[in-house]
């Protein structure tokens, strides 16, 4: 393998969330603000940041903490689920003698996923919203991980879906792949590795398939 530590995203990398959060926030605008707002749009802005997504339709902290309450109710549909393959990526990253890593901008809930869908033992270690770090891409939350568990930046590679992902590593001394089906934003990326899905990430990162 290229290398040996993985840094994941959660939203738009491992887990195909767009879909139930954007709904969700789309029913909360038009339901509470009166503001009938088009899902390209939504989606646009949510996938550079929820922050810039509330900042653009004026919410305050305490009506984006509604938004992410409600987003939290996993009985509404689309449900959010793993991208195809996702998991059996991390099992082969685990297989292969490396290890996963978490670093998200949700919350504690991203772990709750994880645990439904009973991968939890595929990552060494989580950094969540509720650790308060600064947000990507600002290297610190990927230095604590670095720091904690010994890691060799050099061997260490952070992984999303948003440049600021790629960047957080980068910024941190390790690499950063971003990964988008977009090749505007692929072609415009100072990430270190672009890859269009995760097959391509497999590819790119030359993570050996396990047997199914």
């Amino acid at each position: 393998m290229l290398f040996k530590n993985y840094i994941w995203d959660f939203d738009g990398t491992l887990y195909d969330s767009y879909p139930h959060s954007e709904g969700i926030f789309q029913a909360y605008l038009a339901r509470e603000k009166g503001i009938e707002a088009a899902m390209p749009l939504i989606d646009s802005l949510a996938r550079q940041s929820w922050h810039h997504a509330f900042n653009y339709f004026g919410l305050t902290k305490d009506e984006a903490k509604r938004v992410f309450e409600l987003e939290a109710d996993m009985s509404v549909l689309p449900r959010v689920v793993p991208f195809p393959g996702a998991i059996e990526l991390l099992r082969d990253v685990v297989r292969a003698g490396g290890r996963n890593y978490l670093y998200t901008h949700r919350d504690n809930l991203a772990i709750e996923y994880l645990r439904l869908e009973g991968i939890l033992d595929l990552f060494d270690d989580f950094v969540t919203a509720d650790m308060d770090f600064p947000s990507k891409p600002a290297p610190d939350a990927v230095l604590y991980l670095i720091e904690k568990h010994g890691l060799d930046p050099r061997k260490t590679v952070m992984i999303g879906d948003r440049e600021i992902d790629a960047g957080a590593g980068m910024n941190a001394g390790a690499a950063g792949l971003l990964v988008t089906d977009n090749e505007s934003l692929r072609a415009a990326s100072q990430a270190t590795i672009t890859a269009v899905d995760l097959a391509d990430i497999r590819r790119m990162l030359d993570i050996p398939e396990g047997e199914r």
